[in-house]
């Protein structure tokens, strides 16, 4: 048995400098208790063996932000937000021996960095966006082994990046169509691992697109299509083994609203 009081407060305070630049800011503190999974369950994906930890600590964060909101026309937003989090013993999966990894408490580790988007309204049905986040997440203190300090944590790209078209018009359909992008990522402590055929280790950055496109037929009917990695790219998404992430899927469907008052039925096949 084990018990733990938190106090994590939050403030946060917006400023309007005028009609067109909104700025603001938030401090805070957060609280993350290890999950059963990480106490007590180990499990085994390919050769590697992850052990779990029944003497894990709780996470805890402190953190805050600061962003200016920019609209410079009518048909024009831009939002940028800088952050910078401090995390203390964040749960992480940390090589013990070859090929053998345990859930631990990873000392502190630093997560700040930028996101910045923008949307463009061309006449009443059409929108274009754009958006990019540098995101800088490293370990800061481990006395356990020195010799990560400076590691990014794994699973974390440090640049992300997404491009969004949307058409919108009741009387026709909506369709959206969007690109993701992501930069080279480590999906191990050491950042050592490297997937076959490349040679510089990490997984290397991809890119995917998504389409979908949905119409009213009636007040209470829609239907709908959806295709999520449109162009069926390849890319890593683990090594040890190397896995390849989602092919090309296809949806479609109907979306029925028996009563408007209930939430709406939804029935689909992919």
């Amino acid at each position: 048995g084990r018990d733990d009081t938190v106090f994590s407060p939050r403030a946060a305070a917006m400023y309007r400098i005028n009609d067109k630049v909104n700025a603001w800011g938030s401090f805070g503190y957060g609280f993350r208790a290890p999950t059963l999974n990480e106490l007590y369950r180990q499990f085994r994906v390919g050769a590697v063996l992850t052990l779990a930890n029944e003497t894990l600590g709780p996470e805890r964060l402190k953190g805050g932000e600061l962003g200016v909101n920019l609209a410079l026309s009518s048909n024009l937003t831009i939002r940028t937000t800088w952050y910078d989090n401090r995390i203390e013993n964040p749960v992480s999966n940390v090589t013990i021996a070859t090929n053998t990894l345990q859930r631990q408490n990873l000392g502190r580790t630093r997560v700040w960095g930028l996101q910045s988007d923008a949307e463009y309204r061309i006449g009443t049905a059409w929108r274009v966006g754009g958006g990019y986040l540098y995101n800088n997440a490293r370990v800061k203190e481990f006395k356990a082994n020195p010799a990560l300090i400076g590691n990014y944590l794994p699973q974390v790209p440090a640049h992300r990046g997404s491009f969004r078209v949307a058409f919108s018009d009741p009387k026709l359909f909506t369709a959206v169509f969007g690109v993701q992008a992501f930069g080279t990522q480590f999906d191990d402590d050491q950042n050592t691992r490297i997937v076959p055929g490349y040679a510089v280790p990490g997984l290397p950055k991809y890119g995917v697109a998504d389409l979908t496109v949905s119409r009213t037929v009636t007040r209470d009917l829609d239907v709908f299509f959806g295709a999520q990695n449109l162009f069926n790219q390849t890319y890593y998404v683990g090594t040890l083994p190397t896995t390849i992430g989602s092919p090309r899927l296809f949806n479609v469907g109907v979306r029925m609203r028996l009563d408007r008052k209930s939430t709406r039925l939804n029935s689909s096949h992919t």
